[in-house]
């Protein structure tokens, strides 16, 4: 096992682990970043859908901060809207001097546009890969060490005091199998959002690792009731394209078999710019009732706006193109991809602070790997990237901080580090045939857009049959298959981790509806559920948000009837 040291370790190199190492290196020259694929390439923040929140300074910001929280359903954590809209601007004032492709007028600013969930907030556009692109020369520019193809599988600690201490993490190169074990003063994760190949595959390698990996550290995560998510990205059936957003913001409209635009009476403020979750289940309803299929109409969206398309979400319009689909001329049939447990925007994972400390000293996070306090249950489109920016710079700066004030924790002896080492998969059940398996349990509605009590209960025993019984006997030929094997394991502990705090939240909100409660009952569920790894048992706790100490407050307590509901169940 090869062993090396770093000051700050980032594990993760989408934007906020590109953030979180320059900012790092403003404190410290000894930064590592690790990704699983390779920076630019891979992860949440190539896809990005073209879009980020974009505060500039003859903003209201008030009005932005309680459009945020409202949408937001009073959820969001409001310290954390104001220092992402205050330090926001800071970060597209830095990118775009380095040259970022934002979308510009003729006169130089940022184009703006509304998007999913916007009335008086704004984002700008940008094409995901070449955005990720100019983040990596960032990041090689300013001399940051980069490991690339390495998955790192778990965090080390040295529990043999009356307190864990941080060690470092431990890893394997996902193409030779060389393990490596990195010995680090500060770790930050940054390794993206809960997420599987049951979710589609316009994001090909996030599985939920950087949530799963901290749960195992003793880490607090919080809101995972939250994360059954969809994206509707599902093409005629047979194509998959994201890039709905920028499609909502446009004007396109949302009709279903009749030719009726039926959103205005699940969401008659946003109509099509409905949240995605809302979309999902509103699509799903109306199948359900026999008004299916639906379709996407984009015949009045102008000539300009396409061209623009081209530029921002080029994939999409390329996949038009090769399907021989004119989405000027016709109506499009289009579906929701897997309702399953997934994180696109950041709705639950890892739960840390301002300064992005965990409860583990020295254990630091941002990005989608963490719940993103700012978003509530989900917000406004572009917030889950303005965060990566505004949170991985401040993680990497209170990550090196620690770094200036903490020395090195030795690493675990040899015959720990082969223990752990030897706990993971060798030869046996193939990994594909387990994720066939969780979306049996997870994705029919029955199980995702619409819960109830009684099949919650169903859906964890059925998690925990394959936790116990299949997962063990899982193989791996190769380090490639071993790469699926831990994203399998990974995933599955979040999806667990999901059916639980779903179990526990007895009301309707943001993607989590319950048919025995189908309102938001914000007289008594203003709360987070958070659960952390104790004694090898989940310990699952309520914090109440301190709603009468912020600025935005709910005018009544009353119950609001959840916008979309459906009852398999009398």
């Amino acid at each position: 096992m090869k062993k090396i040291k770093t000051d700050v370790l980032i594990i993760g190199g989408g934007l906020a682990g590109c953030w979180a190492a320059m900012a790092a290196l403003e404190l410290t020259d000894d930064v590592l970043l690790v990704d699983k694929s390779m920076v630019g390439r891979s992860g949440c923040s190539t896809f990005a859908a073209g879009v980020m929140l974009a505060p500039i300074s003859s903003d209201n910001l008030d009005e932005w901060r309680e459009e945020i929280v409202k949408r937001g359903e009073f959820m969001s954590d409001q310290d954390w809207v104001e220092v992402l809209l205050e330090e926001q601007m800071a970060r597209l004032t830095q990118m775009n001097a380095w040259g970022f492709p934002f979308e510009k007028e003729p006169d130089g600013s940022f184009s703006r546009m509304v998007g999913r969930g916007h009335i008086k907030t704004r984002m700008l556009m940008f094409h995901g890969h070449h955005l990720m692109n100019e983040m990596r020369k960032q990041v090689l520019g300013k001399g940051i060490r980069l490991m690339e193809r390495i998955m790192v599988t778990d965090i080390l600690t040295d529990n043999s005091g009356p307190r864990p201490r941080l060690c470092g993490a431990i890893g394997f190169h996902t193409r030779q199998g060389e393990w490596l074990a990195i010995n680090a003063k500060a770790v930050i994760i940054c390794a993206g959002h809960i997420g599987t190949r049951l979710g589609g595959r316009y994001v090909d390698n996030i599985s939920g690792d950087g949530p799963a990996m901290a749960y195992r550290a003793g880490v607090t995560l919080c809101d995972m009731e939250f994360t059954t998510q969809c994206n509707i990205t599902i093409w005629r059936r047979q194509y998959e394209a994201a890039g709905i957003n920028m499609i909502q913001g446009n004007g396109a409209y949302i009709i279903n078999a009749k030719g009726e635009r039926f959103m205005e009476k699940y969401d008659p403020l946003l109509k099509e710019r409905s949240k995605t979750y809302t979309l999902g289940a509103a699509f799903t309803k109306e199948t359900l009732e026999g008004r299916g299929p639906i379709y996407v109409d984009m015949r009045s969206i102008k000539p300009e706006v396409f061209e623009r398309f081209n530029r921002v979400i080029p994939k999409t319009m390329q996949v038009f193109k090769a399907a021989g689909i004119d989405p000027g001329r016709e109506p499009i049939e289009c579906a929701p991809s897997t309702q399953s447990p997934r994180t696109d925007s950041g709705e639950g994972g890892i739960k840390v602070d301002l300064s992005c400390r965990t409860n583990f000293p020295g254990l630091f996070a941002a990005g989608s790997s963490t719940k993103i306090l700012p978003h509530g249950t989900y917000a406004v489109g572009g917030i889950n990237l303005a965060y990566c920016c505004v949170a991985g710079y401040r993680a990497g700066r209170q990550a090196a901080e620690f770094a200036a004030k903490s020395g090195f924790n030795p690493l675990p002896g040899d015959h720990p580090l082969k223990e752990k080492i030897s706990r993971l998969p060798a030869q046996g059940r193939d990994a594909e045939e387990l994720i066939k398996m969780i979306k049996m349990a997870t994705v029919p509605a029955r199980y995702s857009y619409f819960k109830h009590a009684r099949r919650i209960q169903q859906t964890l025993a059925r998690l925990a049959e394959l936790e116990e019984e299949y997962l063990p006997g899982l193989g791996a030929a190769d380090a490639h298959h071993l790469v699926k094997a831990l994203e399998v394991r990974n995933y599955l502990t979040c999806a667990r981790l999901t059916y639980q705090a779903a179990l526990i939240r007895e009301e309707s909100r943001g993607s989590h509806f319950r048919e025995e409660f189908p309102y938001r009952d914000d007289r008594h569920w203003l709360k987070r559920i958070t659960v952390r790894r104790e004694a090898d048992e989940d310990k699952l706790d309520l914090e109440p948000i301190p709603i009468a100490g912020y600025p935005v407050r709910p005018k009544s307590l009353d119950p609001i009837p959840y916008p979309v509901q459906y009852f398999f169940e009398g």
